[in-house]
């Protein structure tokens, strides 16, 4: 027989688990290194937990209600005047040809 150790599987812990694993960890007062020698749980264990629950932020209460952005009206541009949209609802309104040029040279150069 193989008197040889046998690692242990790898457990793969949900999220839920990840979170309620960090909260004893914290309620405990203890230092990771000795609180994981007395749960027989592996340091990097804990450290893969705290990684996912910080990463995803605090668990979340409930849903939260989104609601569209209400339209806002048109702003009538001149006769002669050039309309530049953008993503995210941004309109610049009333640019001459020149303005509208400088403008997107400036949109396209790299930040230095």
């Amino acid at each position: 027989m193989d008197d040889q150790p046998h690692p242990r599987p790898r457990r793969i812990r949900t999220l839920s688990e990840a979170r309620e694993l960090v909260a004893a960890w914290k309620a405990s007062g203890q230092n990771k290194e000795a609180w994981c020698r007395s749960q027989g749980i592996l340091r990097s264990a804990l450290l893969s937990c705290l990684y996912r629950v910080e990463e995803r932020g605090p668990s979340p209460a409930g849903f939260i209600e989104l609601k569209p952005a209400k339209a806002k009206p048109a702003v009538p541009a001149a006769p002669s005047a050039l309309v530049l949209e953008l993503g995210h609802g941004l309109r610049v309104v009333g640019l001459d040809a020149a303005s509208v040029a400088e403008l997107v040279l400036a949109l396209r150069t790299e930040p230095a």
